[in-house]
This record gives C-alpha cells, sequence and structure tokens, in this order.
C-alpha cells in the first residue's frame, strides 16, 4: 500500500505503525484481506505444481469451510476460483452440521458452485452418532457428491470414540452389498 499513497499519508500511517505492527492492516482492511486471499492462492498453485510435478496423477483436495462467500470473505479461501482454475481436483466443504438439513442444504450449494467439478462432503462424524453419518453419507450420495470424509479419524480411533466401532458400524451400514451396488465410490 505504500507505494499508493501520498508522501503525508505514509508519513501518519507509518508513525502510527512505529507502535502498532498492523496499522496499515487496520487502516486498509479490504486490501489486507485482498493480499491474504491472493497468497493463500498462490500457494494452492504452488502446491499443485509441486504434487504435480513430483506425482503427475495425484489427486489434490482442499477440506474447505462450507459457505463459499464466507469462506472468501473471512477465511480467505477462493475455492471457487480454485476449482475453476484447476487448481485443485475437489473440494471437501467441512460440513459439520448435526442438523441433517443443513448438511444437505450446504452439500447440494457446494455441488451447485463446484459446475461439475468435484466435491466430497465433508462430515463431522465426531459430532456424529454412527447412524447419523451414514445418514450424512447417504444424502452426500443421493446430492451427487463425488465421495466423503469423516472428520476426523483420530476422534473416532481414539482412546474416546463418540461410539464402540464407531467406524466398523459406518462401514457395515454405508458399503452393504445393495449400498455399495448403487454408490458413486464404488
Amino acid at each position: 500500500m505504500r507505494p499508493k499513497l501520498g508522501a503525508d499519508a505514509r508519513r501518519a500511517i507509518d508513525a502510527d505503525a512505529d507502535l502498532d505492527l498492523f496499522a496499515y492492516p487496520d487502516h486498509f482492511p479490504a486490501e489486507w484481506k485482498a493480499f491474504r486471499r491472493e497468497r493463500l492462492t498462490a500457494l494452492v498453485a504452488r502446491i499443485r505444481q509441486g504434487v504435480h510435478a513430483a506425482r503427475p496423477n495425484a489427486v489434490l483436495t482442499a477440506a474447505v469451510f462450507p459457505e463459499p462467500q464466507e469462506a472468501f470473505d473471512e477465511r480467505m479461501q477462493d475455492w471457487r476460483g480454485w476449482l475453476s482454475a484447476h487448481l485443485v481436483d475437489a473440494v471437501a466443504p467441512m460440513a459439520y452440521t448435526q442438523e441433517p438439513a443443513r448438511f444437505a442444504e450446504q452439500i447440494a450449494a457446494a455441488r451447485d458452485i463446484a459446475g461439475g467439478r468435484a466435491i466430497w462432503a465433508g462430515i463431522g462424524a465426531y459430532r456424529l452418532t454412527p447412524a447419523q453419518t451414514v445418514e450424512n453419507i447417504e444424502a452426500a450420495r443421493r446430492l451427487g457428491a463425488a465421495g466423503f470424509v469423516l472428520f476426523s479419524y483420530d476422534s473416532l480411533t481414539g482412546p474416546k470414540p463418540p461410539a464402540p466401532d464407531y467406524l466398523a458400524t459406518v462401514s457395515r451400514a454405508a458399503f452393504n452389498s445393495t449400498r455399495a451396488s448403487t454408490s458413486p465410490e464404488r
């Protein structure tokens, strides 16, 4: 921002900066957000380049905040842009709600925004019973998600899982032969 400012404005903010390291971000919050968003997108692009140089067939994904505008404005995640620029192969919206209707709404919205690019439903299994997790898996399948991701493995297998044999219970229910024959993960 300094080169864009006149000498008087620069001196005034520089005087503040001697006392406050955030003087420029505080004076220019929109520009600060845009800078951070651009730097995160540049990082995603560099990661894509590095991953594909090492493993050309690797699938690069990003777990993202499910509300795209809030992700953009407050989390600096331009996941719509990452998908359209092919910087990521899929996004996993972290739809960690305990409300089935809200989960479905978030996944459907992400699918619509993705415009044919892959969406993997991020399921906050650590907050759900096995039956609720299976319900979300089934909803994600109905909505056309390319897959799903359970968050987080350590919370489901650690010393205090939300239910005994959590993953085995979910696996039996979500991948039985009837469901597996119609699932997109098959």
